[in-house]
């Protein structure tokens, strides 16, 4: 490489028939090459080889400081208990599981979107048009008539206006005169042979919205109600929907329901002593409080205390255990949840309602206690459903997610609508059984068929609705269904809800049934 260069140099400084720019760069480019070979002569295989060493040396640290890593996070794994492990391969799971169902829809809107690229275009629906009544009457005419316009059609504005000074004239005195009559529309002979005619008008649109000027009604007739387009249709329709999916709205404060015992109510005891003896021996500043919100009668006619504020579930619970050990055994202290009700579907033949709890806890984030799940049923194409109750929070995280995994299904969720508050007693609407005043008991009859002796898990028989019957309305469905018009149950004149009833304490607020009553009617 030396000898080269000097070659190079040689021919740089001997050469005169190069240009001096020329000589330049040859020269830099030969101090150039020289510095780069001498600076590779200088460089062995030992100067590569530490280079090497010290990057070895440093990747080996670092696998070494993450194989304790990995080992401490393995002793902690397996210093959890193993319902929590349990729990957390459950987790993965579903993220796997999730994944793999996004991508599984990417490719199928990937696949239908290349489909609906080579369908021909929807057809476009719109109401008749005054042009298509004229266009179906001159079809229906025979073939020698001219088909005139009504006047009421619009002429599209692509018309080409008439160019005679004559037309304008007369345009402009017709449009003076406002009392005068219109000249009669000349004879279709007469137009053409005219030569100040106007052109023929061109026939409507067969396809798209003619444009329509508004135009002031006539006195004495009412206007027509406007069209209504599909774009505001489907408006509604999805307004429509909003409005019935069902909310899932948790209530503002926390309850506690007092009820006297059956023994406290054969003693004379009143609600006021046991509200008086609760304020003597009970300071609501000890557990957080500032105050009650509200004090009210429940519909079993017993007394409902409502706790405002963050964190009442907590405040509730803490005055809940104090007045259970102020009031003894005179009243039943309870802490009623309100909860919403779901329909799980899609189930396999081997699942059970505990599987189905424990996937409702998991994923609405609640206790396994807090949830009540009914009989798996199975339907006609196989699939088995259950009737789920739970805390309105948990309900609405089950909801939000759409899809629950129970075993190795992911079941569809469909929460229902809230249900009256229906008498256990006599089956009527509006009241509970612990304040019903009839004097029928139904308390043994079949919802299905208003038979007396069974279930309506077990029964078979053709529905029949007792109430609607006794009311001579339609009766073929079932109690309660959603065709039954059974009227609501009129009170006695005069009658008034006990205060000092006893019995079991209502399982939810605002006058929903019990959890164990939901379940019945749910079945």
């Amino acid at each position: 490489m030396s000898r080269h260069m000097d070659a190079v140099r040689q021919v740089a400084d001997r050469s005169g028939n190069l240009k001096g720019t020329f000589v330049k760069a040859l020269k830099d480019a030969e101090r150039e090459v020289r510095r780069a070979v001498s600076e590779l002569s200088r460089r062995n295989s030992s100067v590569e080889n530490l280079a090497l060493k010290a990057v070895n040396h440093r990747l080996n640290l670092k696998v070494d400081f993450l194989t304790k890593e990995v080992a401490a996070l393995k002793e902690v794994v397996n210093t959890l208990p193993a319902p929590l492990r349990a729990m957390e391969t459950a987790s993965a799971q579903e993220s796997d599981f999730d994944r793999r169902m996004a991508d599984f829809r990417l490719f199928m809107d990937a696949r239908f979107g290349a489909i609906e690229a080579r369908l021909p275009p929807e057809p476009r629906l719109r109401p008749p048009l005054a042009a298509d009544r004229a266009r179906e009457a001159a079809q229906m005419s025979p073939a020698s008539e001219v088909a005139v316009p009504p006047p009421q059609a619009p002429v599209p504005s692509s018309a080409p206006p008439a160019s005679t000074g004559g037309a304008k004239g007369k345009a402009k005195k017709k449009g003076k005169g406002k009392g005068k009559k219109s000249a009669p529309t000349p004879a279709p002979s007469q137009a053409a042979a005219g030569p100040s005619a106007a052109p023929p008008v061109p026939p409507p649109l067969l396809e798209g919205w003619n444009v329509v000027a508004r135009k002031r009604p006539n006195k004495g007739k009412k206007s027509a109600a406007p069209v209504q387009t599909p774009a505001a249709s489907s408006t509604q329709a999805s307004k429509k929907q909003e409005k019935s999916a069902v909310p899932l709205r948790p209530p503002a404060t926390a309850a506690i329901i007092v009820t006297l015992s059956q023994d406290a109510v054969t003693r004379g005891v009143t609600y006021a002593e046991m509200i008086a003896r609760a304020k003597s021996n009970i300071v609501l500043a000890d557990h957080g409080i500032g105050g009650i919100a509200k004090i009210s009668a429940a519909a079993t006619g017993a007394r409902k205390f409502e706790i405002p504020g963050p964190n009442a579930d907590e405040k509730a619970d803490s005055l809940a255990a104090k007045m259970r050990v102020v009031l003894g055994g005179d009243a039943i202290v309870s802490r009623p949840v309100k909860c919403a009700d779901m329909r799980v579907q899609g189930l396999d033949d081997s699942v059970t309602p505990e599987e189905v709890a424990r996937a409702i806890s998991r994923t609405g984030g609640c206790p396994v206690e807090a949830v009540k799940v009914g009989a798996v049923r199975s339907g006609p194409r196989g699939e088995g459903s259950a009737w789920v109750k739970c805390p309105i929070p948990a309900a609405k995280r089950v909801a939000d997610a759409g899809r629950l995994l129970v075993g190795w299904v992911s079941a569809r969720i469909h929460v229902a609508e809230p249900r009256q508050m229906r008498c256990f007693r006599c089956l009527g609407v509006g009241h509970a059984r612990a304040v019903c005043d009839s004097e029928v008991d139904r308390s043994d009859i079949c919802y299905r068929c208003g038979q007396a002796g069974h279930k309506a898990a077990q029964c078979s028989a053709k529905p029949r609705c007792i109430l609607c019957a006794q009311a001579k309305l339609p009766a073929e469905h079932r109690l309660g269904g959603p065709s039954c018009k059974a009227p609501k149950a009129k009170k006695k004149k005069g009658g008034k809800a006990p205060q000092n009833s006893g019995g079991k304490a209502p399982q939810t607020k605002s006058g929903q049934p019990s959890a164990g009553e939901a379940m019945e009617l749910g079945k």
